[in-house]
């Protein structure tokens, strides 16, 4: 079970694991995985194929660039 807030935009080809979380107002490019447990935090906007391993976080308002993977447990800022 993941939550996915109803004003985030995914674009096609994401996964979104179980216990994952996308906040309000997040963008996902084509392509994203959003591990287990991962918390997209609000208004981040991610490029295509960008990878959210689990329990890593994005922090609110950050913009994760095209193909970066952010490693388990990491905090990206």
């Amino acid at each position: 079970k993941a939550h996915v807030s109803k004003s985030a935009k995914v674009m096609p080809g994401c996964v979104i694991e179980p216990m994952a979380v996308v906040n309000p107002l997040c963008s996902l490019g084509q392509g994203c995985i959003i591990s287990a447990g991962a918390v997209v935090n609000h208004m981040c906007v991610c490029g295509d194929g960008v990878h959210v391993d689990c329990n890593a976080t994005v922090s609110g308002c950050s913009n994760v660039p095209s193909m970066l993977k952010i490693e388990s447990g990491d905090v990206y800022k």
